[in-house]
This record gives C-alpha cells, structure tokens and sequence, in this order.
C-alpha cells in the first residue's frame, strides 16, 4: 500500500513537471515591429467593435450573396448578424476576441442551386507597444473570405 501509495505521487509530480513544461512552451510571445503592424488598424482604447472585412464573389450571375455570421460555429451557435451582399467587397462590425463563422448562400438561377462557402474568422486585438506614435490596440485577423472557389 505505502509503495503504491509513493508510485502514484511520483506519477502525479511527473504530470504537474509536464503541465508546467506544456504550459511555458505554449505561451504566445510574439514580437510586434514597424514591418507585422499596420498603425491605421490601432486603436488607442481597447475597442467595443472592429472593422472586418468580407470579400464575395458578386458578378452578373451572383448580384447579390445572402451571409450569416455566428458567434461560434455555425452548427450550433447563435446569429450574430445576417445580411445580404451586393459589392465584392463588404465591412461588418463586430465584437473582438471572439471566434465567428460565416455562410455565404449563392444562388444560381440558371442551374436552380444553391451554392454555400463556409469560412471562419478569428479577430484578435493585442497591446502593442512603441510601435506606433503611441501604444495601442492593434486588431490582427480581420479579414473573410467568403467568395466562391469557381468561376461559374
């Protein structure tokens, strides 16, 4: 009993050393400089919402692109924003720090079918540091792709 007793804090000390270790090597410690950080997407307060980017797939057969945005992934998360897209190139605003999926409907008239991209988008705002003309929050991932990988 006192033998087992001794294996098993051996085995426990052996998984906190490990955790510790796992732990240290996991720890984000990236390096912001003049060349990875574009000062227009800092904020000087942390922000409420960000600016993110939605690029579609709009042409003459696709004028218009129905999308869904949930906070988490789309199977099971709430709606956060639905829309309907008419330039390739379209702003939402939202929350930061927080993991959204995005559905794309397309639909095609000539075909009768519907066509779906799914995409996801994790915006990240960090404090940088003399960087900028003054420290700020810097917005990282604010882009989606949503347009159609094929020509139709």
């Amino acid at each position: 009993m006192k033998k087992t007793m001794k294996n098993i804090n051996i085995l426990l000390l052996i998984s906190l050393i490990f955790s510790m270790i796992w732990n240290v090597s996991c720890d984000e410690s990236y390096s912001y400089n003049e060349e990875n950080v574009d000062c227009n997407k800092c904020y000087e307060d942390f922000p409420e919402f960000i600016e993110l980017e939605m690029k579609f797939y709009i042409n003459s057969k696709y004028s218009s692109v129905i999308y869904t945005i949930y906070n988490g992934y789309a199977e099971n998360s709430p709606v956060v924003y639905y829309d309907t897209a008419r330039w390739s190139v379209e702003f939402v605003y939202l929350e930061p720090n927080k993991f959204y999926s995005f559905v794309a409907e397309y639909y095609d008239a000539q075909a009768d079918a519907y066509y779906y991209v799914v995409n996801e988008c994790h915006p990240k705002t960090s404090l940088v540091r003399g960087v900028c003309s003054s420290d700020c929050y810097y917005v990282e991932n604010d882009f989606v792709n949503l347009a159609l990988k094929f020509g139709n």
